[in-house]
């Protein structure tokens, strides 16, 4: 919301609002309940920075890899999207799979660091995350039978 910031004098206003800045609104001109707080920087711990998230999408990339080539995900060329065909075999293949490139030390889960558990669980959230069926095919298929 744009406003414009000013400060009450203390007469009209209880001291605990008062010595706030209140945003007054533009279109009505009057003061909203939303108080106008000095921004603050992030705190670092919880700032990612780019080399972190350029990690995590790498890490994402090879949990995508490992389900689509279990089946534990399927892709849909069509709309450029993915989805989780619900099959727990499939789910249960990519895990192993996944264990065994840990084991072996395979170059492809190398950023995982040999750490297993951090792959399982990034494998399971992505497919639990994936729609049941590509969402675009489905609205195709509602418009053919309408």
């Amino acid at each position: 919301m744009v406003g414009v910031l000013f400060q009450h004098d203390e007469s009209d206003l209880p001291k605990a609002i008062s010595r706030h800045f209140l945003m007054l609104s533009p279109i009505i001109g009057q003061p909203t309940a939303t108080m106008a707080k000095p921004l603050r920087p992030l705190k670092k711990e919880n700032a990612m920075t780019t080399k972190e998230a350029n990690e995590n999408e790498s890490k994402r990339d090879v949990v995508l890899r490992i389900a689509f080539e279990a089946g534990a995900l399927e892709r849909c060329d069509e709309h450029d999207t993915y989805f989780d065909p619900m099959d727990d075999e499939a789910l249960e293949r990519a895990q192993e799979r996944a264990k065994e490139l840990v084991q072996s030390s395979d170059s492809a889960v190398a950023i995982f660091g040999g750490n297993e558990v951090d792959l399982i669980e990034l494998l399971d959230d992505v497919v639990a995350d994936a729609e049941e069926s590509c969402a675009g095919c489905d609205i195709q298929e509602d418009e053919v039978i309408e």
